[in-house]
C-alpha cells in the first residue's frame, strides 16, 4: 500500500494509531499482495527476507517506529469499517485504511482488530441488524444532492431540503418555511428527528464574486439601498439568520450535533452576520478548493475556493492549515492537467455549483467518521 501524501494529525488521542495499544493490524506492500504483520513485528519481507520499503516516517496515514537494534515498525491507520462478511463461520470486516484509494479496502478477521476498531465494527454490525438506528444527515439547501447521495453510501439515512422544485428534494420549502414550521411545531416526519448532522449552502447568488458586484461590494457588504437589487441582499442576509435559527432548534435536540454551513469564499464572509455563526453556533471558519479533488479524476476543476464553518472536529483536523486550500490565482498542479485553473468558476449551465463528487467523498467520510467517534465514546 503506498501512503498518503498529505499529512494527518497523529497526535490525537482518538487517532487508532495513536497509541500502540489502539493499533489494528500493519498491511504493507508485498509485491502483488498485502503481507500483514503483527504488534512488535520488524519489517522484513518474510518471502524474500528483504527489507520492506516504505515512503518516509511519520508520512501521511503511517507512524514508523524504530525498536532496539534499529529495527522499524510500521502502523497503517484505520479510516472506518465500511462492510461485514461471514467466510468459514467467522466475522470479517471490510477495512478502509486512511489516505488510501477503495482498491486498497481489505477484509479484516476480529481477532487482528484493536478496541477501538472492534468498537466500531460492532456499532456497524448493530446498525446493519437495525439494532442501532441508522445516522441522520440533514442537508438544507441541498441543490444537486450529491452530498447526501455521498452520506448514504456511508450509511446514513439522508434528508434533503429546497426550494426549488425542480431539484426533486425530499421536502420542498424555503428557509423562512421551515422556520415557520418549528415555530408553529408542526415539522413533517421527515424532518422531525434528533440529526447527527446538519449540513446547510445558503444561495450564494448575491453574495459571490460571480456577480460582479451587482447585489454588493467590500465597500457596501450590505447592498446598495438605493438599487433594485436591495431587496435580493437583503432577502439573502435573512436566509442566513433564518439558518442559525433553524440550527438552534435542531442542536437543542441534540447536543452532539455535527453543524456545517458553506458558501464560497467571497463576500459573506466580511459580512457581520457571519460573525452569529461563531456567536450563536460557536462554528469555526475553514476553507477548501475545489481543484485539490480533481487529482483522482478526469475532470479540471476550477480553484474555486469555498468557506466552511463548523463544529467539526474530524473537518478541523482534515482542514487544519490551508491543507486543501489553493493560494496560487493562476497555476495549480492539483488539477488533472497540472496547468492553469479555469477562469470562470459559474458557467451558464452552473455546472461548479453542485460540489465534485471526490469533494463529496471527502466531506462525507470526514462526518462519518466523526459520528461513528461520538457514538463510540
Amino acid at each position: 500500500m503506498k501512503s498518503s501524501g498529505k499529512k494527518n494529525q497523529t497526535s490525537s488521542g482518538n487517532n487508532k494509531f495513536s497509541k500502540r495499544k489502539n493499533l489494528s493490524e500493519i498491511v504493507l506492500n508485498n509485491s502483488s499482495k498485502k503481507s500483514k504483520l503483527k504488534h512488535g513485528q520488524n519489517l522484513t519481507n518474510k518471502n524474500n527476507s528483504k527489507e520492506v520499503s516504505f515512503k518516509s516516517e511519520n508520512s501521511g496515514n503511517v507512524i514508523c517506529d524504530e525498536k532496539e537494534g534499529g529495527e522499524k515498525i510500521i502502523f497503517w491507520e484505520v479510516d472506518h469499517v465500511i462492510g461485514h462478511r461471514k467466510k468459514k463461520g467467522r466475522n470479517e470486516y471490510l477495512i478502509r485504511w486512511k489516505g488510501c484509494s477503495e482498491d486498497e479496502n481489505t477484509w479484516e478477521p476480529t481477532k487482528n482488530l484493536c478496541d477501538s476498531v472492534m468498537g466500531e465494527a460492532n456499532q456497524f454490525l448493530n446498525i446493519k441488524k437495525g439494532v442501532l438506528p441508522k445516522p441522520k444527515f440533514l442537508e438544507i439547501c441541498s441543490g444537486s444532492g450529491n452530498l447526501s447521495q455521498a452520506l448514504r453510501d456511508e450509511n446514513f439515512n439522508a434528508t434533503t431540503v429546497d426550494f426549488a422544485k425542480e431539484m426533486e428534494a425530499d421536502v420542498c420549502c424555503s428557509l423562512a418555511e421551515l422556520r415557520v414550521l418549528i415555530k408553529k411545531k408542526c415539522l413533517p416526519f421527515s424532518l422531525d428527528h434528533d440529526f447527527d448532522v446538519i449540513w446547510a449552502a445558503p444561495d450564494c447568488r448575491t453574495w459571490s464574486h460571480a456577480a460582479g458586484g451587482h447585489y454588493r461590494n467590500k465597500q457596501s457588504l450590505d447592498g446598495y439601498p438605493k438599487r433594485t437589487s436591495y431587496k435580493a441582499a437583503q432577502a439573502a442576509k435573512k436566509e442566513i439568520k433564518d439558518i442559525i435559527h433553524i440550527f438552534q432548534y435542531y442542536a437543542l435536540r441534540n447536543p452532539n450535533l455535527i453543524m456545517v454551513i458553506e458558501n464560497p469564499e467571497a463576500y459573506l464572509q466580511y459580512h457581520p452576520v457571519s460573525k452569529l455563526f461563531s456567536k450563536k453556533l460557536f462554528l469555526k471558519q475553514m476553507r477548501v478548493s475545489y481543484c485539490h479533488f480533481s487529482a483522482d479524476t478526469t475532470e479540471d476543476l476550477p480553484r474555486k475556493n469555498t468557506n466552511l464553518w463548523s463544529n467539526s472536529t474530524i473537518l478541523h483536523e482534515q482542514l487544519h492549515g490551508d491543507a486543501y486550500y489553493c493560494h496560487n490565482h493562476s497555476r495549480c498542479m492539483q488539477t488533472a492537467s497540472g496547468q492553469r485553473h479555469q477562469h470562470q468558476v459559474y458557467d451558464r449551465e452552473d455546472r461548479y455549483s453542485a460540489y465534485p463528487h471526490e469533494l463529496c467523498r471527502f466531506w462525507a467520510r470526514s462526518l462519518a467518521g466523526e459520528v461513528r467517534r461520538s457514538r463510540n465514546s
